[in-house]
């Protein structure tokens, strides 16, 4: 696979919603010349406690968010359109398209991503593989990412790139923090 361009990130957790168990998360992101784009999620911390739901069949289903589930936002520098993609370790999944800020939400089509989990005692990753969008593979892209962890007491915690005043809000304009080149020329 030519061209490909690999990017490091680590989310950070909302001050009003600390984890007991989750210490960090990063995410590496490779982008590739045919608009493919590979994520991994890698939760370090105690994943005893950590909540997971149960393996399921890969399907698209509304509300993973409820429990410990992955996103990845995607925008252009101009316009207000997005994508949210919302990855589930049960290997559930589901693409939305926004016509602006939580406005004219819509299911996207597209071919089901692929979505393995690997876990020990101090880490849970959850890689996924798609290809993005026609309309969506010209660039440069600005990227959100962001997880929603729960743990086996109910206790949420939020965690994004970068999180912007006031409570966790995926959705705003200034968690598209990470800056993404055209995938058809990285």
């Amino acid at each position: 696979m030519a061209n490909n361009s690999v990017r490091e990130s680590q989310l950070i957790c909302h001050p009003s919603t600390p984890p007991f168990m989750a210490d960090h998360i990063d995410v590496t992101i490779e982008a590739s010349s045919d608009c493919r784009l590979r994520v991994r999620f890698e939760l370090h911390g105690d994943t005893e406690t950590l909540m997971l739901p149960l393996i399921d069949e890969p399907a698209r289903r509304d509300r993973l968010w409820q429990t410990t589930c992955f996103e990845l936002f995607v925008r252009r520098q101009e316009g207000e359109s997005y994508l949210e993609y919302n990855f589930s370790p049960s290997t559930e999944w589901a693409l939305y398209r926004f016509a602006g800020y939580r406005d004219g939400m819509a299911e996207e089509m597209v071919d089901r991503p692929v979505i393995t989990c690997d876990f020990s005692e101090r880490h849970f990753g959850l890689n996924v593989d798609f290809v993005l969008p026609d309309k969506w593979q010209s660039g440069p892209l600005l990227l959100g990412l962001s997880a929603v962890v729960e743990e086996s007491d109910g206790t949420k915690s939020y965690w994004a790139l970068v999180h912007p005043p006031g409570k966790p809000d995926f959705h705003h304009r200034d968690c598209f923090a990470l800056k993404l080149e055209a995938p058809s020329a990285a």
